[in-house]
């Protein structure tokens, strides 16, 4: 019991620690910034567990027959919103260290204002987004679904505020062995997810209340947007594992596999464009910039396109969705009667929308509060799909700016020092730009966004570390 010993001295001593403190700034500093990156640490080992979590949770429900399935569903996704949520806000209490650390120690070190903001420009970006979401649910005609979220979407300010914090503790990651041991919970998952999705099992689906199309998630598409962004994470994983075993090093090549068969399996093309996207850029930066890595790459793209051929051969699922396209382009181009139908109705979901942002310019409809405009529209849906246009109709076109800035510098930065930054900060950044891309055609979800979110905060950790060692 020595463990627990040491757990009362410690905090025993911090308590004294605490009491003896004079000044505010001390409470701030007291914490090492290794406690904070260990908190931070667990914080999001917890998070890349929630599908295992919610695969757990799900065997201790009463009743696992099909006609319960939607009962045990919202079950489900109520207790996965609840372990979620918590995480985030211990996440903003480390932000709350993090912002005050940084301000004392700039001040102590007499940083000017300037030099102070263009170093954290993308947190602070990132923090105006967050007050304006906030303005966007004060204004908004209905305060219960733009503080607290749409029973469905549960992604109301208060589901921001969690994204927030996720976003500080990755932030806190400089170690990209920790980013290496994060990927491990995070593809397992998938890895299950995946294997369950091809196997179809009718006792596994009802015990675990998953389907082939949706897994665990509440439709396909959703599904489709973890997978966009699990399929790039297992390249990353590809360029961290370099260099152990021979079991370690292949795993990763055979999960890219995997996740790539099961994505067009799911059927959501939107997102498998944007895996495509990822891959074609992060190919354009390898080929360049590390021309020793070109035979390793060669690999990771032949996988990406066999599992692709092998898995539409059946439906010829990728022409099928091609020819789609390309008739509802020709539709919106002629403006015939068939143009609203185009991309699965979502064109009469965007010029829906480009109209509500036009009618609230300033702070939009309110955060995740667009159903009831929709629904005056003669539309039953409650977003565009189109996560630009969703941030625009319902928390305006400020936001709109900032969020695309904050982006747009994040690129820049990588374009900036693209001949010296390593592997893994092109491999981040590749999943960050798949989910992009696939976010002209999707929604944001409580249980999907968070992924994007750690991976854009280790992306511009990563890249911020790699450019001050330049």
């Amino acid at each position: 019991m020595n463990w627990l010993n040491t757990v009362k001295n410690k905090i025993s001593t911090t308590y004294h620690d605490v009491r003896a403190m004079k000044k505010v700034r001390e409470l701030f500093l007291y914490p090492k910034e290794s406690t904070l990156s260990n908190l931070s640490y667990i914080l999001l080992i917890l998070f890349f567990l929630s599908p295992v979590y919610r695969l757990l949770n799900s065997l201790t429900l009463d009743f696992h027959d099909p006609s319960f399935y939607f009962v045990n569903d919202s079950i489900l996704a109520r207790d996965l919103f609840h372990y979620l949520q918590p995480l985030g806000y211990f996440g903003l209490f480390i932000a709350l260290f993090t912002i005050a650390r940084s301000i004392i120690i700039a001040r102590d070190d007499d940083i000017e204002l300037i030099d102070y903001i263009k170093r954290y420009i993308l947190p602070i970006l990132l923090t105006l987004f967050l007050l304006l979401a906030f303005f966007s649910a004060l204004f908004s005609d209905n305060w219960a679904i733009s503080f607290y979220g749409h029973p469905y979407r549960k992604e109301g300010f208060i589901t921001y505020l969690a994204y927030a914090g996720l976003f500080s503790a990755a932030y806190q990651l400089k170690s990209t062995r920790r980013i290496y041991c994060l990927l491990i919970p995070f593809l397992l998952s998938g890895t299950l997810l995946s294997i369950f999705s091809l196997l179809d099992i009718e006792y596994i689906n009802n015990l675990f209340t998953l389907t082939k199309a949706s897994s665990i998630f509440h439709n396909a598409n959703h599904y489709a947007y973890f997978l966009n962004i699990s399929i790039l994470a297992s390249i990353l994983a590809i360029y961290l594992y370099k260099g152990k075993s021979r079991i370690i090093t292949i795993v990763p090549y055979i999960i890219l596999g995997l996740l790539t068969y099961t994505l067009i399996d799911n059927g959501s093309f939107g997102s498998y464009i944007g895996a495509v996207f990822g891959v074609t850029m992060l190919s354009i930066f390898v080929f360049t910039y590390h021309p020793k890595e070109r035979k390793r790459l060669s690999v990771i793209v032949l996988i990406f396109l066999l599992s692709s051929l092998a898995s539409s051969m059946d439906g010829n699922f990728i022409a099928s969705e091609l020819s789609k396209i390309a008739g509802g382009t020709s539709d919106i181009i002629e403006g015939n009667e068939q143009a609203p139908s185009a991309g699965s109705g979502r064109w009469s979901l965007w010029t829906q929308a480009l109209d509500f942002t036009l009618e609230k310019p300033i702070f939009g409809y309110g955060v995740d509060n667009l159903g009831d405009a929709y629904l005056e529209a003669g539309n039953t849906s409650d977003r565009p799909h189109n996560e630009y246009l969703q941030i625009a109709a319902s928390i305006g076109i400020p936001a709109l700016i900032v969020y695309l800035s904050t982006l747009t510098i994040h690129f820049l930065d990588l374009l900036k020092n693209r001949t010296h930054f390593s592997l893994i900060i092109y491999s981040l950044y590749a999943i960050v730009f798949a989910y992009l891309v696939s976010a002209f055609f999707g929604n944001s979800m409580y249980y999907t966004t968070p992924y994007y979110i750690v991976f854009l905060a280790l992306s511009i950790q990563q890249m911020q570390k790699e450019s001050t060692n330049l």
